[in-house]
């Protein structure tokens, strides 16, 4: 069932539920901004500016929803404090000609990790916004499409083009590549609840064991072909599937059992769980906005 609708003039790049799952921020490649609306309602109730770059390829919530990091053009990852609408923090990669394309907070809230367009991963604290670790790929992952902390913060899943490596969020070390992921270009990793599992989009979608870095199922339908992005319910019940051919759908992940299409989001569309895995939000092209779903 559709329970609301967030209006928008342009393609949305991201959408991310706060952790009390009382609002979604959404950003889109016109202005700059970060939108806020009411999850009940659908109504906008703030914008979060001051990024000067247009285009805001990422956003993410701290864990405890007082912050909210975005990252986009130039290279530039910006912090506001959620209850002000103030910026708290701005973080520059090394190279600042690199675009921000995904960033993410740790599970204590501490650190920030943003892969860019020049094959590295930066790690900044969030209460200085001073670098902390350059996580450097070799030269065959040009651009780091997506990253993800695993829950219990230890390790880092980073998604580039040419593959999937685990890294030792402590030491900045790989310690898994996914076996039969070399070589093709993943746009979106999303860890289990239970850190155990990895699902990877790269044209379809696929689940790895975390600890041994093995394939362990992978969804075949046609209806998952050209898919860019995944998610998992916090529940760890269903990961939720985007298609960039305006397919989304759920798998029920102990069973492999695929339910119907939801919404039709667009290329490269961004999606989210409510914290409570009951509502997911995901872009329509069609329809030019982004839609909240009973799941």
């Amino acid at each position: 069932m559709l329970l609301a609708t967030l209006g928008s003039d342009t393609e949305i790049l991201s959408v991310a539920f706060s952790p009390d799952g009382k609002t979604v921020a959404t950003t889109g490649d016109d202005d700059g901004n970060v939108r806020l609306w009411d999850a009940a309602t659908g109504r906008r109730v703030s914008t979060l500016t001051g990024y000067t770059p247009r285009r805001l390829n990422s956003i993410a919530f701290s864990p405890d929803g007082r912050a909210l990091a975005a990252g986009g053009e130039s290279g530039v990852v910006q912090l506001w404090e959620t209850s002000t609408g103030h910026s708290a923090a701005t973080c520059t990669v090394a190279n600042r000609g690199a675009h921000i394309l995904s960033v993410a907070f740790s599970p204590d809230g501490k650190t920030l990790a943003a892969g860019d367009t020049d094959t590295q991963v930066q790690l900044w604290d969030v209460a200085t916004g001073r670098g902390t670790a350059t996580l450097a790929h070799p030269v065959d992952y040009p651009f780091i499409n997506s990253v993800a902390f695993s829950p219990d913060g230890t390790t880092l899943a980073v998604a580039g083009d040419s593959g999937v490596k685990l890294w030792d969020a402590a030491t900045g070390k790989t310690t898994v590549t996914l076996i039969g992921s070399t070589g093709q270009a993943a746009s979106s990793v999303a860890f289990s609840p239970d850190g155990s599992t990895l699902a990877v989009a790269n044209g379809s979608a696929f689940l790895w064991d975390v600890a041994t870095g093995q394939f362990t199922a992978g969804l075949s339908s046609d209806i998952h072909q050209g898919v860019t992005v995944v998610a998992f319910s916090p529940d760890g019940k269903t990961l939720a599937v985007g298609s960039k051919y305006g397919k989304a759908t759920q798998w029920n992940v102990a069973t492999g059992e695929n339910t119907p299409t939801l919404v039709r989001p667009a290329i490269s569309a961004p999606m989210a769980f409510s914290p409570d895995s009951r509502t997911l939000a995901a872009f329509s092209s069609a329809a030019n906005n982004v839609q909240l779903w009973s799941v």
